[in-house]
């Protein structure tokens, strides 16, 4: 199942949170080697701020924290527009917008990779879901991302429209593209549809009511 962690709520998480980044240090910098920075073995940057909502998806066998995504206002500071604006082109003329959020570290940790299989793991179906609900739930209208061209086909593996703002361009070890995630509800069903969920994505306890998000 999927928590939430929002700006209220995030005190009630602080073990989640280090185990999310934790997750993130060892996905993207030691599987991945990507240039980032990693303190006490978490991976955190500047944009792990009071603004960032967070969808954490822990195994369902384990009760581990086995995925998550990080969620930013536009408005606020975030990776795509203040670290990667140079990928969105030009003519595009993209302004950060309240009905848009960005979404940056997404990582899911289970073995295996989803192009070479064909199939798309449940934590990264989970959360795309997830990200549309919780999407629909704040009145956005898309998320903005930075991602490689290999998340890039998975997206569009789980039916999920992904439109390019600029060119595949070389990003440290990766090629990585700006682009838009529609959120709406015509999403929400096609990507449950393709995936299979049909029940609650969301941990309906007390942190984030299942009626408060509109599921």
């Amino acid at each position: 199942m999927l928590h939430i962690v929002s700006p209220e709520n995030r005190k009630f998480f602080c073990q989640d949170l280090d185990h999310y980044f934790r997750l993130r240090k060892r996905i993207l910098i030691d599987r991945l080697s990507w240039d980032l920075k990693s303190t006490q073995g978490k991976e955190m940057d500047q944009f792990d701020h009071e603004q960032a909502h967070y969808l954490i998806y822990k195994s369902p066998k384990t009760g581990r924290v086995a995925g998550g995504v990080r969620l930013t206002p536009s408005i606020a500071c975030n990776l795509t527009l203040d670290v990667f604006p140079s990928l969105i082109d030009s003519h595009r003329q993209f302004s950060p917008s309240p009905t848009v959020w960005e979404c940056s570290r997404f990582v899911t940790d289970l073995a295996g990779t989803e192009e070479q299989r064909g199939v798309i793991k449940e934590a990264t179906l989970m959360l795309f879901v997830g990200m549309v609900e919780y999407g629909l739930s704040h009145n956005l209208h898309s998320y903005i991302a930075t991602t490689e061209v290999r998340l890039e086909r998975i997206i569009r593996m789980a039916q999920w429209c992904f439109k390019r703002l600029g060119n595949v361009e070389r990003v440290g070890n990766t090629y990585a593209v700006v682009g838009l995630l529609e959120v709406s509800a015509r999403m929400n069903k096609r990507i449950r549809e393709n995936a299979g969920i049909l029940t609650n994505v969301f941990w309906d306890g007390h942190e984030e009511p299942a009626a408060r998000i509109g599921i």
